[in-house]
């Protein structure tokens, strides 16, 4: 009898959890917190990457890097005349290094949070989606993703070159820019959306159909536009270092990441908030 009872035990806290996995669907409030932490300490990163990490790519002198990422910024905006502009387009080449890393584990990062979006607007639960999205499966998506970069990073520099960058002998410079605008504005949806057209037809020619696809929408203009809005730099006549192709379309894509992603907090708040009250 005790044998008995002990297996029945054992059977009905087998029941409870499995019960318990079936019914294991993510909460809206933390699913939101984790897009709004995402996308926070995305751009923290990418400014360290763009601005800091290079050593010395704003600096006043180019064998003494300033130590902090203020002054950085002030040799910037304020650099002495004999300061080089190509150093400062190099430094850019050099923090594509650091974009790459950084934007490869937000985008990793942004798929599940997309999928698990999905399961909430479904009320299904998460358990499959955790066996069949392990690990090893998220990094072989992510290599196969990168593997297709270069489609994008051929049209971005195509484009650029229709929108009158430079063509005299100076293609390493726009291949950066080209190469930033990839990672910043379209390693996410070409990693989220893949191969299905309908969706990017969807998103990026009509209007998102939920807050999910605004989000995505938002991420993915915002360094475009930010990198066409500063585009305007180039014809003013400060003779600033800073001014030299690529430099100020770089930092106007990353300026136009920092505001996609806040622009995209507020409009996935506003959404949910009034789906709550809908609901």
């Amino acid at each position: 009898m005790p044998r008995k009872g002990a297996r029945g035990g054992t059977t009905a806290a087998g029941r409870a959890g499995a019960a318990a996995q079936v019914t294991e669907v993510p909460s809206a409030p933390a699913h939101t917190f984790q897009l709004v932490v995402l996308l926070l300490l995305q751009a923290s990163l990418l400014v360290l990457a763009v601005l800091y990490i290079p050593q010395g790519i704003f600096s006043r002198s180019l064998d003494r890097p300033r130590p902090t990422l203020y002054s950085g910024i002030y040799d910037m905006l304020n650099p002495p005349d004999q300061h080089d502009p190509t150093a400062v387009t190099q430094k850019m080449t050099q923090a594509l290094k650091g974009v790459f890393v950084i934007q490869s584990w937000v985008v990793s990062r942004l798929r599940w949070w997309w999928e698990v979006g999905q399961k909430i607007e479904k009320r299904e639960s998460i358990t499959e989606l955790k066996k069949k999205q392990g690990l090893m499966k998220q990094a072989e998506s992510l290599v196969l993703t990168t593997t297709a970069l270069p489609i994008p990073l051929v049209l971005c520099f195509l484009l650029l070159m229709l929108f009158g960058a430079p063509v005299n002998g100076q293609y390493t410079p726009t291949l950066t820019l080209a190469a930033h605008l990839t990672l910043l504005g379209l390693y996410a949806p070409l990693h989220i959306l893949g191969e299905d057209f309908k969706s990017w037809l969807r998103i990026f020619s009509s209007w998102p159909a939920n807050a999910r696809e605004k989000v995505l929408l938002v991420i993915t203009v915002g360094p475009l536009f930010g990198a066409w809005l500063s585009s305007a730099a180039l014809a003013l006549d400060w003779n600033r270092p800073w001014q030299a192709w690529p430099t100020p379309c770089v930092l106007g894509a990353l300026a136009g990441t920092l505001g996609g992603n806040v622009v995209a907090i507020f409009i996935y708040l506003f959404r949910r908030s009034q789906s709550s009250r809908e609901g």
